[in-house]
């Protein structure tokens, strides 16, 4: 069951009452052979890219019906077979962007480029000085904070990151919490620093990377 919330439709778990407390019931659907948990459904803001190829700034409505807001340079990303190019080595680059409305939120995204050279996943964005770069570095994660326009790499650790895993991170106050393929990994981390901005998106930049992520999305908490 969906209902709205605020800007977008966000699945209403259904709850059962098991004699001593409300718990959430799974709801299960039909998939042709046998009924089956439902998979949990977003509830932020998603692009999936499944669009004709085009320059990202020439096609800003994402999948999920909502615009992304260009800075920069529409040719630096490329939506290509249903996936999204890195397509400039400009130091600083271009920004796709998203206000959430909220500091207290999350990117999530499908890593298909692990070279660790060039874009960033964008978080906490007050503006293109202050905000959080995050990139797949081979196994590694590397998560970038930048104040007053220089970046410092505070967290670069090996999750044994591959092709085609899910990164998501979540912020909380002035921490982070990293999840690979819907399993936590690190919690608490510290930021190092309040950068307390609202919007999360793309940031294409220094190096072309084809294809560089999928599945895109971000929200509140």
């Amino acid at each position: 069951m969906k209902v709205w919330s605020a800007s977008v439709w966000a699945e209403k778990p259904v709850k059962v009452w098991n004699g001593s407390a409300w718990v959430t019931k799974p709801i299960k659907v039909w998939n042709g052979s046998a009924w089956v948990v439902k998979p949990p459904v977003a509830t932020g803001f998603q692009d999936n890219f499944d669009r004709a190829d085009a320059d990202l700034g020439s096609s800003l409505t994402a999948s999920g019906g909502w615009a992304w807001t260009l800075t920069g340079t529409g040719s630096a990303a490329q939506i290509r077979t249903n996936k999204l190019r890195a397509n400039t080595t400009v130091a600083d680059g271009s920004y796709f962007i998203k206000d959430i409305g909220t500091a207290e939120h999350y990117v999530q995204w499908k890593v298909l480029s692990t070279s660790g050279v060039g874009p960033f996943v964008i978080a906490r964005q007050v503006d293109t000085n202050n905000q959080i770069g995050i990139r797949a570095n081979g196994a590694n994660l590397q998560i970038f904070r930048r104040v007053g326009g220089g970046y410092t790499n505070f967290h670069d650790v090996n999750y044994a990151i591959a092709v085609n895993d899910v990164i998501k991170v979540r912020f909380t106050a002035n921490t982070l919490q990293i999840f690979k393929n819907g399993v936590s990994q690190a919690t608490g981390v510290a930021i190092g620093a309040t950068i307390l901005g609202t919007k999360c998106g793309l940031n294409p930049r220094q190096a072309l990377q084809d294809p560089w992520l999928d599945d895109f999305e971000a929200g509140a908490n």
